[in-house]
């Protein structure tokens, strides 16, 4: 991380980064940590850590990823301190459970970007019903009000268009793994 920026850039570039990954390390706990106040507490701990350390982060490398790892040790010093519950997961396991979690986030980071790229490579119209559908309180019902059809056709017209999504992602998924 290069201290040399300003303090407002620096907490800019922090609130930018954890912003976009906050539901992630929130999950990534969440997997490790059964009791979920506890998990909630990890999860501001570790935003403490975060933002105390920032600038030992490489700009370069995943945010996710680093902050995985430190909520990672955050779960095994929780766990030293809770040593006296019945209920504790080994700390191999957590170990295990972190790396896969990372990974699985990393997997649906990349799904996601293929599905938007595949998002805008459809027909306008299709664009359209997909977002009356999926937007906020859309429903088959109002997709078939908006284009004058069928709720029976809208789930056809919905049904061809997911299965169209599914296969330019599987695509695009298996082309970046190339």
């Amino acid at each position: 991380m290069d201290s040399r920026l300003p303090d407002r850039d620096r907490a800019e570039q922090f609130l930018e980064l954890h912003a976009k990954n906050q539901h992630r390390i929130s999950a990534f706990v969440h997997t490790l940590v059964m009791d979920w106040q506890d998990a909630e507490e990890i999860v501001q701990d570790t935003l403490t850590i975060l933002w105390r350390k920032f600038d030992e982060f490489d700009s370069d490398t995943d945010f996710f990823r680093w902050a995985a790892r430190v909520a990672q040790y955050e779960v095994l010093n929780y766990r030293r301190r809770k040593k006296r519950h019945a209920v504790m997961l080994d700390e191999q396991i957590i170990n295990a459970l972190a790396v896969t979690a990372a990974d699985a986030s990393a997997n649906i980071n990349r799904q996601r970007e293929a599905l938007a790229d595949c998002l805008k490579q459809l027909p306008k119209r299709d664009r359209l019903i997909i977002g009356l559908r999926y937007r906020d309180g859309g429903t088959v019902h109002t997709v078939a009000e908006a284009i004058g059809r069928s709720t029976s056709h809208v789930h056809r017209i919905l049904r061809s268009i997911r299965g169209r999504l599914l296969r330019c992602v599987k695509v695009r998924i298996s082309q970046s793994a190339v």
